[in-house]
């Protein structure tokens, strides 16, 4: 329910920084969902990191760090792709507006079956964690379009 924003807070559906040009930090630090498209043989499944450097401060830091990771270059298109909260905050589902109403007061079994993901959710999790991972990062490479 989390990956599919049914949980997230309320002000996460109204963010101030989900843009490209208001980071605060100086250094942003997220997932690289993009990296099946992009680097197909560098995806690994704990995950790969991707690094926007925001300030002269934020260079400097990587720079004196930068030899304990490996780096592959990636532009900010490259970042923002598959991963829009970069661009704009994630959009409510018209679930999130119930999701907590009966969290207290049914089972959780019938919470479950009535609020958070189907069957058909379910099945479709399941069909994908039957599939290969070496055929998920190839079919991905092969459908990006630049």
């Amino acid at each position: 329910s989390f990956l599919k924003s049914y949980t997230y807070k309320m002000s996460c559906y109204n963010c101030q920084y989900a843009n490209i040009e208001k980071r605060l930090g100086d250094i942003t630090i997220g997932d690289f969902w993009g990296v099946p498209y992009f680097y197909p043989h560098f995806y690994s499944k704990k995950g790969v990191s991707e690094i926007i450097i925001n300030s002269q401060k934020g260079k400097e830091l990587f720079e004196t760090s930068a030899n304990n990771f490996e780096i592959l270059p990636i532009t900010l298109e490259q970042a923002k792709y598959q991963n829009s909260n970069l661009t704009k905050p994630t959009k409510m589902p018209e679930r999130r507006k119930t999701i907590y109403d009966q969290m207290d007061k049914i089972p959780l079994n019938d919470y479950m079956k009535s609020l958070l993901p189907g069957k058909k959710d379910l099945f479709i999790g399941w069909v994908k964690s039957i599939v290969p991972q070496s055929l998920k990062v190839w079919v991905k490479s092969k459908t990006f379009r630049k």
